[in-house]
């Protein structure tokens, strides 16, 4: 059988897996991509996007491809750019369509009760789909499969999920020739790979807390991890293979059990030792933890404040630590090598423009922080902290349900309502604190003189400043999980040329 994966923009680890594991069971699998060129969620411009938009180059290229079954694996963010597409491609293929990923698995009965959708999987899905593929290349799709969701006689059927694969080594490496080759005008190759699957943390705003709830009845496999010489196996094998020049850890947490990740950093020292990129978390971080990571060649390291006011982490947030305890940890990363990228969320259910502005003057008063990134709020469908802000009264069921089953990707909204400017403009002001000295953002916060910054996205601007200033007087590298600057200018200038030759020559 042949599956043909469509794929936006962003690198899909859960797509490389389900390649993997197709190929080794005999089937054959391609992923057509497309760039979304200036809607790609890193430069964003409406005319130009729709100027630029390659729909029907997709369309044609998966066409081409002759599959038996087309597969999404989709997020929220893509939910829209994937029904679009879906709905003019049931129109020239008469083959099955199955989706998978975070949004499907969220909000399984709104994706499904579209017609372009024949089948659906929730939650891991290297099992199901290739029980899947392989009972649909019998004759006939197996129904009872867990995880899938079908439809019959006009009802949606979801079967129930089966527990959480437990050993990760059971299964192949991800399949890596999809992502580089549908990116190989970047030529800098940084290679992506999770060590583990589940997150131990609660976290109200991640998508970790609905799955843990669908999970419910196996806890015990919720959290699991590679064993090291799986892990070291892979990476090695990369290494060897491909021009990597970085690793893009992308774990949840991957320090979280102390004793395997020390013994897994210590091999790594030893065999890759490639600059590497990191999440981890303030509650077990301490300054063994920090030199074992810069022991290991870490360049770039995030952690999460989200807030800096203590009740609305606890109470909001599901995040457990003082203050006090975030500052020693900023002063420690700011005596290493360590590019240290500090994640915040702003217009949290309740949060004042004063606590706000507050986070721009805590990092002002510890200037440690290399980077800061201010998210918008965005409630994900599911998550705890969409019920959090329902008991408030700051969402109503129907919002709740047009967020649920909406079709619309608007960044940096909540439902669908544009911003207060004045929230912007806090924004700013904090991807502004690595840049200006800090006698100046606490003038500008505390005078309420930030309304004067220009109400434009400073953040890649800052990044990217930031970073250069940072490599030149401390040397510390930002080992960016995106494209660098002259990799995207490639990427653009790559598919342009394919946007021309196919307008011109209907050629894909």
């Amino acid at each position: 059988m042949k599956v043909t994966f469509v794929q936006p923009v962003y690198e899909n680890l859960g797509i490389q897996y389900l390649s993997a594991v197709l190929k080794r069971s005999g089937h054959q699998t391609e992923m057509v991509y497309d760039p979304r060129l200036f809607n790609d969620m890193k430069v964003e411009n409406a005319f130009l996007a729709r100027y630029l938009q390659m729909d029907d180059w997709v369309l044609d290229r998966i066409v081409a491809s002759h599959p038996d079954i087309v597969a999404f694996s989709i997020m929220t963010d893509i939910y829209g750019w994937s029904l679009r597409l879906a709905r003019r491609l049931k129109k020239r293929l008469d083959i099955p369509m199955i989706w998978g990923g975070i949004h499907t698995t969220s909000v399984p009965e709104y994706v499904l009760a579209n017609d372009c959708v024949d089948y659906i999987v929730v939650g891991e899905g290297e099992q199901a789909f290739l029980e899947f593929v392989e009972s649909y290349s019998r004759g006939a799709v197996d129904c009872s499969i867990p995880n899938l969701g079908y439809k019959k006689n006009g009802r949606l059927i979801i079967n129930p999920v089966r527990p959480p694969l437990e050993n990760l080594d059971e299964l192949p490496f991800p399949d890596k020739e999809l992502w580089f080759e549908a990116t190989r005008p970047m030529k800098r190759i940084r290679y992506t790979v999770m060590g583990s699957r589940g997150c131990p943390c609660k976290c109200t705003y991640c998508n970790a807390s609905f799955i843990k709830t669908l999970y419910k009845d196996y806890p015990q496999t919720f959290l699991r991890y590679r064993s090291v010489d799986n892990l070291m196996s892979e990476l090695t094998q990369a290494k060897q293979r491909w021009d990597i020049v970085d690793i893009f850890f992308n774990d949840e947490l991957m320090t979280a059990r102390r004793r395997w990740f020390e013994e897994f950093m210590t091999r790594y020292a030893e065999e890759i030792a490639l600059p590497f990129y990191i999440n981890v978390h303030p509650v077990n971080l301490d300054d063994k933890l920090i030199s074992i990571l810069e022991n290991a060649n870490c360049c770039t390291a995030v952690l999460g404040l989200q807030t800096i006011r203590e009740e609305t982490r606890k109470l909001v947030l599901h995040r457990k630590y003082s203050n006090q305890k975030f500052a020693d940890i900023i002063d420690r990363f700011s005596r290493s090598r360590i590019f240290l990228i500090i994640n915040i969320i702003l217009n949290l259910p309740d949060q004042s423009l004063e606590e706000m502005k507050e986070i721009a003057i805590f990092l002002a008063e510890h200037p440690g922080v290399d980077f800061a990134t201010p998210f918008l709020l965005r409630y994900y469908p599911k998550t705890e902290i969409v019920e959090i802000a329902r008991q408030r009264g700051l969402l109503i069921d129907e919002e709740i349900e047009q967020l649920e089953k909406t079709e619309d990707y608007n960044p940096f909204t909540m439902v669908g309502k544009k911003e207060d400017l004045r929230v912007l403009k806090v924004r700013n002001l904090i991807l502004l604190t690595p840049l200006l000295p800090a006698n100046w953002i606490l003038w500008l916060a505390r005078n309420e003189h930030f309304k004067y910054i220009p109400n434009i996205d400073l953040f890649q601007l800052s990044c990217r400043l930031t970073a250069f200033s940072r490599r030149v007087f401390q040397q510390k590298i930002y080992v960016s999980e995106t494209f660098t600057i002259p990799q995207y200018l490639r990427h653009i200038l790559h598919y342009l040329r394919k946007k021309f030759v196919y307008c011109m020559l209907g050629r894909i």
